[in-house]
């Protein structure tokens, strides 16, 4: 059998050969892509702070104290529906109807994430008063009158009924009236919340790649004994000694042995890099640029020194992603309330902000005359009359999806 001639091969056997001008590309030692694993990361948790803390003060100022009065609007149109049911003047229809509305309300309410639990819990306790004070009153099932008079299958509101889409209106704040963003910022910013931080490998997707030796290698090792990875750096740092390890930099970084201007401007760079480093002990850039610009590791490090580097700086590295994680992940109302408004800069967060705290202003200003309304003659036949075209379109989808309630 003869072999292609676009294929080098071994022709004894058979084995693809590498072109002798192509090489591997040279990988970093272990110690740097842990290092920059680490830089990396450290990085992504400042962004990710600093972008919280932005979205939570422009959220607290703007939105927080319009949910708190949308909220309120809102629980208090429920008592008001409730006062019309106490004095049963409707018909057994209008009864029903009513019931289903106060009904659909609560459950609103429950999955209303900034309703304080006190005046949920309220909310409920009066509701369940009302229902038993209308079943002592006719002495009938509550449930079977409701079915009989309107033909709805009403079912008692109960605190821990499972919620659907049609019940929850709420989606943590972001009302269905709320002017949407793009889809494709939504899926962008669902995307990325979905993607990073999944592994615990370096989260970020512009750190080098991380083999299972750099991350856990040792992992056994080191929980067994307790690395203290503090302690390690501050050892290392007194053997290798900060101000050596600057001195030496400094004979090869400074600007002034430079002629050039473009690279008398990178070593004023690097040389800042170096102060800085000196001046905040961080040894794990010192050590960064020494490998960089002058060669491996310091010879003051033996190899068991080495091991003992490799070690802390993984646990270091372990430490930041589960900090990262804990970041992102540990409040799932504020992770959201965050990658709803923060793509973009300062601005774009701001009209975010400001479009929804204008559509909260509109739907409470709507629920204010609803409920102002609702004492006039004729309103609440009216709002009912609503209630049913409302109850009616649902139980026309719920029969051509199957849904059951």
């Amino acid at each position: 059998m003869s072999f292609s001639p676009l294929t080098p091969r071994n022709h004894r056997k058979g084995v693809a050969k590498t072109p002798a001008g192509k090489r591997q590309p040279h990988r970093p030692p272990q110690h740097l892509r842990l290092w920059e694993a680490i830089r990396l990361t450290r990085d992504e948790l400042s962004q990710w702070r600093q972008q919280a803390e932005q979205v939570d003060s422009l959220f607290r100022l703007h939105i927080l104290p319009r949910e708190t009065r949308f909220t309120g609007v809102y629980s208090a149109l429920s008592n008001r529906l409730m006062d019309h049911y106490e004095q049963a003047r409707l018909s057994g229809a209008q009864q029903a109807l009513l019931a289903l509305w106060i009904t659909d309300n609560l459950r609103a309410l429950s999955a209303h994430p900034f309703l304080a639990p006190e005046q949920r819990e309220a909310l409920v306790q009066r509701w369940q008063h009302v229902q038993v004070e209308e079943s002592s009153r006719t002495g009938a099932d509550l449930q079977s009158k409701s079915s009989r008079t309107s033909g709805s299958s009403y079912t008692e509101y109960d605190e821990d009924d499972e919620l659907d889409d049609d019940d929850v209106v709420f989606d943590f704040g972001w009302h269905k009236t709320a002017p949407a963003r793009d889809d494709q910022d939504r899926d962008d910013s669902l995307g990325n919340a979905k993607t990073d931080h999944h592994t615990d490998k370096a989260p970020s997707g512009d750190q080098p790649p991380l083999s299972d030796e750099d991350l856990s290698g040792n992992d056994g090792q080191a929980d067994n004994d307790a690395l203290d990875v503090d302690a390690k750096v501050s050892e290392l740092e007194q053997r290798l000694s900060i101000d050596r390890l600057f001195r030496q930099l400094a004979r090869v970084l400074h600007p002034d042995l430079e002629q050039d201007d473009t690279l008398k401007a990178e070593k004023h760079e690097l040389m800042s890099q170096c102060l800085q480093a000196r001046q905040n002990k961080d040894i794990n850039t010192l050590l960064t640029l020494y490998c960089e610009h002058i060669g491996d590791l310091p010879d003051d490090l033996s190899p068991s020194d080495h091991d003992d580097l490799i070690k802390a700086l993984q646990q270091q590295l372990r430490q930041l992603q589960n900090e990262l994680r804990q970041e992102r992940f540990a409040d799932p109302l504020r992770v959201q309330i965050i990658e709803r408004y923060s793509d973009g800069d300062e601005t774009q967060i701001l009209q975010r902000i400001m479009r929804h705290a204008e559509s909260l202003d509109a739907e409470t200003e709507l629920l204010n005359t609803q409920l102002s309304e609702l004492d006039s003659d004729g309103s609440l036949e009216q709002a009912l009359e609503v209630r049913r075209e409302i109850e009616l379109d649902r139980m026309v989808i719920n029969q051509m999806t199957g849904y059951t309630r």
